[in-house]
């Protein structure tokens, strides 16, 4: 899931706030009944045309069995769907239930009312945080839960298993590999124009046609503060008040990640890779790529043998998990059908639905555990999603967090790019790190 960090409007939301004040009950448009009771919700999310396919059988298997509740979708790209949300509360429009990524902007959201709290609901019907995977952080602030989880996702290791073969490279990729183990591996996956790899002599690193590893350095979570946590390091204190992006740590992340390219040659430039893509792994252009389960949904009918592992690491076993949930929000009229909306897709039956639809993976543990696992095809070793969640570390908002990570990610391809040294990068970051907090108070 690659993301353009979206400013929320402190402007939009107040007008938001003040339109609900007024207007009592919330948007008159959200929901309508007709004479004979049917309830119609309104539910908007962002992804591409094909992820909506999951979407829709969810809703139609919803609707069979919930008679006088009917959903109308509204989809949107990553980059429209934050405008158009901010755009259609400040108007009083908005919809009933939405799509949150409570790991980037549940603090611009729930502090501010839009959302509703949905703790007394899932006590009224005995709902257990302990049936779903640990997400529950991702949802909560000041102690009260604003979104059930949708999915599950972990970063996990990608590799082609035709692309292996034909190197002759018979150890694949498993949970116990480092870091240095795959770079290795990716040596000899790497190809010039003349077919040599990049541990032979005469290798090209200017004519590569094949990269043995594809990792997105753009992404600030799940690869360069991952890979600090890994070093035993943190890229924002404990308290997030401080940025330690030039912890010994930190810099050596950015040093590795540096290295890929320009002295291992296993991976494609900083903005080669923006490029290409983790869409390029079914070209063939990658023999490994380190990404989100989410890129599943893309590869059901890949025309190649590939498979999944747990990602690699440094000094310490850590992951980031990744989770999306739906949150209801208080301008609507229509709380109850919109919590049996909410409560569905997050159930036995919409997760499975979803999980057939390989749309994404369930976060409910009992059809991840006993339903997803044992799907046919590939991944064959859909387990090591799951096997990560021991030692995940959940997303988790704070104060100006999509804004600090924006900064990071637009100002690290100074040295990716060789536009500046690692120590002149560094120092870059914290002034515009400083500068973000500081304006913020």
């Amino acid at each position: 899931m690659k993301r353009r960090f979206t400013k929320i409007s402190s402007v939009i939301l107040a007008a938001a706030l003040l339109a609900s004040a007024f207007t009592g009950c919330g948007s008159q448009d959200s929901a309508k009944k007709s004479n004979d009771q049917v309830t119609t919700i309104r539910y908007a999310r962002w992804g591409l045309p094909e992820e909506m396919n999951g979407t829709k059988k969810i809703i139609a298997a919803f609707e069979e069995s919930h008679k006088n509740i009917k959903v109308t979708l509204e989809s949107s790209s990553w980059d429209q769907y934050w405008e158009k949300i901010q755009t259609e509360i400040a108007s009083n429009t908005a919809p009933d239930v939405m799509l949150m990524d409570g790991g980037w902007y549940l603090t611009q959201f729930a502090p501010k009312g839009i959302l509703a709290d949905i703790g007394p609901l899932m006590e009224k019907d005995k709902i257990s945080k302990d049936d779903y995977f640990n997400v529950w952080q991702t949802f909560t602030y000041n102690n009260k839960i604003y979104s059930m989880p949708r999915d599950y996702n972990s970063i996990v290791l990608y590799y082609n298993k035709s692309l292996f073969k034909a190197a002759g490279i018979t150890e694949v990729p498993n949970g116990n590999m480092t870091w240095d183990q795959i770079v290795k591996l990716a040596q000899k996956l790497t190809l010039d124009k003349n077919g040599k790899n990049a541990t032979e002599p005469g290798f090209d690193p200017n004519n590569i046609e094949q990269y043995g590893l594809y990792v997105p350095y753009d992404n600030v979570d799940s690869t360069i503060e991952t890979l600090i946590w890994q070093k035993g390091g943190r890229l924002m204190s404990v308290d997030k008040n401080t940025c330690q992006i030039d912890s010994p740590e930190s810099k050596s992340v950015l040093q590795f990640l540096y290295d890929l390219n320009y002295k291992y040659h296993v991976s494609p430039t900083y903005s080669a890779a923006l490029k290409y893509g983790e869409e390029q792994f079914p070209t063939g252009k990658f023999a490994m790529v380190y990404q989100g389960s989410w890129l599943q949904s893309s590869l059901a009918d890949a025309k190649f043998d590939w498979d999944i592992a747990v990602a690699p690491s440094f000094d310490k076993k850590v992951y980031c998990t990744q989770s999306v949930g739906n949150a209801i929000l208080t301008t609507s009229s229509n709380q109850e059908a919109a919590w049996e909306f909410v409560k569905y897709m997050s159930g036995k039956e919409g997760q499975t639905i979803m999980a057939q639809s390989k749309d994404s993976i369930p976060v409910l543990k009992d059809v991840a555990e006993n339903f997803y696992v044992k799907l046919p095809g590939n991944p064959q070793n859909k387990q090591a999603i799951f096997d990560e969640a021991v030692s995940s570390v959940p997303n988790v908002d704070f104060k100006q967090k999509s804004t600090i990570y924006d900064a990071i990610k637009n100002i690290e391809p100074l040295y990716f790019n060789k536009k500046a040294t690692l120590d002149e990068t560094v120092n870059n970051i914290l002034a515009k790190v400083k500068s973000i907090q500081n304006s913020a108070n």
